[in-house]
């Protein structure tokens, strides 16, 4: 228990350093590391999706890349599902059936340009417990609860 105590303790500083840590748009960014961490999407000044990886570098070109597929651009699939959702497309499919639905198909190519247009920042973070408590800290602090739900797929 004194374990976990002192990893919650640490979600406060944790949290002001990624706040902290450039911004850039990852295509732009100077040096993404190959290591693992804490990432955090913004759009237009607004944090919106927290995420944690093992490898940065390849993790946020996955989320960024165009052609990506939606196991590996998550964020921007659900960015998509949540915009077609709105207009009337039925996205109660599995995510291989819809990601292939001629309806869907220009929303998630959208989704994914708009990923690729929006800033990053992310912390070096190596212990995969203290990375998963602060993504879930994360999100709540921040009210990420759009894109950040935690439901497995």
């Amino acid at each position: 228990m004194a374990e976990f105590a002192a990893a919650v303790e640490q979600m406060p500083a944790l949290l002001a350093a990624l706040q902290a840590a450039p911004s850039y748009r990852v295509a732009d960014h100077p040096q993404i590391p190959i290591a693992p961490g804490i990432y955090l999407f913004t759009d237009r000044g607004t944090p919106i999706y927290v995420g944690q990886t093992r490898k940065l570098r390849n993790r946020l070109r996955q989320h960024t890349g165009e052609r990506r597929r939606e196991n590996e651009a998550s964020f921007a699939f659900n960015v998509a599902k949540r915009d077609a959702a709105n207009d009337g497309v039925n996205i109660k499919l599995p995510r291989a059936v819809l990601e292939a639905d001629p309806a869907f198909i220009p929303y998630f190519a959208r989704a994914r340009v708009s990923v690729a247009t929006m800033t990053v920042q992310f912390i070096e973070l190596a212990d995969p417990i203290v990375r998963t408590l602060f993504e879930v800290y994360v999100a709540l602090a921040l009210s990420l609860d759009e894109f950040n739900s935690f439901e497995t797929h």
